[in-house]
């Protein structure tokens, strides 16, 4: 020191300037902190922007209402045209007590044991061995069901023999011309031909040869034209008690059988369908804005 003044400390400066060039950065990284930026697909920047929620605009159960305009999730747009849809609440509650929430809930209690699946679905029984078609076939026109038809049948050639002269084909039928039968009318629904009438179904240049393989024209006319169900003399007293007396014994065992062959998946549908016919039958419904419009309403249990 001379003449009294001290000689300037020569840290003095480069402190203070130390002590800026922290300051600015601080400053830097507390505006960094606090513009945080989202990212959309396109990687355009879009600032959050913090809202508020008023204690008086919740509920007692601290939820708000999603029919209040004031509370509902924030869209911000973007120069893209799009919007990040970001949510202010953890929870929204609509009118009627349904709540949603933002965030996925825990599992931190068991499945409950209705909810829990004990079977497998899909065939089962004796038809859970089957591989080809006929056999699948045989099992739904078993032997009870074909028994049945061919006893009627036949009892229904005999009384209409008498108007047939000189035709060979009105000899009684057997239970293999039977499901050749079925099979024809099957085969005839998968190919859409149902709208063709019998002399263009056994046409060969219209419907190949198949159906002339099983039978001729005439015998398949003849045969549906004496294909019975029941038994004749004593359906009238049987139509009193029941509308669907025609077809009931038939119809039990084929429904039977259904249950006995396969198992359902948990998740079912329950339809109907509208068969169309255009007979004589009593309970035959018209639905004018179904295809067929005139037929036999069928409600079912359809699985996926």
């Amino acid at each position: 020191m001379e003449g009294g003044v001290s000689d300037p400390d020569p840290f003095e400066d480069s402190g203070s300037d130390w002590e800026e060039d922290n300051i600015e950065e601080e400053s830097m990284k507390g505006s960094d902190d606090s513009n945080d930026e989202f990212y959309l697909d396109e990687n355009v920047p879009i600032n959050e922007q913090e809202t508020t929620t008023s204690a008086e605009k919740r509920n007692d159960d601290g939820h708000v209402n999603s029919d209040d305009p004031v509370h509902q999730p924030q869209l911000e747009p973007c120069k893209t045209n799009h919007f990040l849809v970001k949510p202010n609440i953890l929870s929204l509650k609509g009118k009627n007590g349904q709540r949603w929430t933002s965030t996925k809930p825990s599992r931190t209690k068991r499945t409950a044991s209705r909810n829990l699946i004990h079977f497998v679905a899909g065939p089962k029984g004796e038809a859970k061995e089957y591989v080809t078609l006929e056999e699948y076939f045989l099992h739904f026109f078993s032997d009870p069901i074909l028994d049945i038809i061919l006893l009627h049948t036949n009892e229904e050639i005999v009384r209409q023999r008498q108007n047939y002269t000189g035709n060979n084909n009105v000899s009684p039928t057997t239970k293999e011309e039977l499901q050749a039968l079925f099979a024809i009318l099957i085969l005839s629904a998968a190919k859409k031909g149902i709208h063709l009438s019998a002399r263009h179904m056994f046409d060969m240049t219209i419907s190949g040869s198949f159906y002339r393989a099983c039978m001729s024209c005439d015998r398949f006319m003849f045969l549906l034209n004496c294909l019975r169900f029941d038994l004749r003399e004593t359906r009238q007293e049987r139509k009193i008690n029941d509308p669907f007396t025609h077809i009931r014994e038939l119809w039990d065992i084929f429904i039977e059988t259904c249950r006995s062959s396969y198992t359902p998946s948990s998740y079912l549908t329950i339809d109907e369908q509208l068969l169309g016919f255009r007979g004589r039958c009593p309970f035959r419904m018209y639905i004018p804005n179904k295809p067929s419009k005139y037929g036999i309403k069928i409600v079912m249990l359809c699985d996926n």
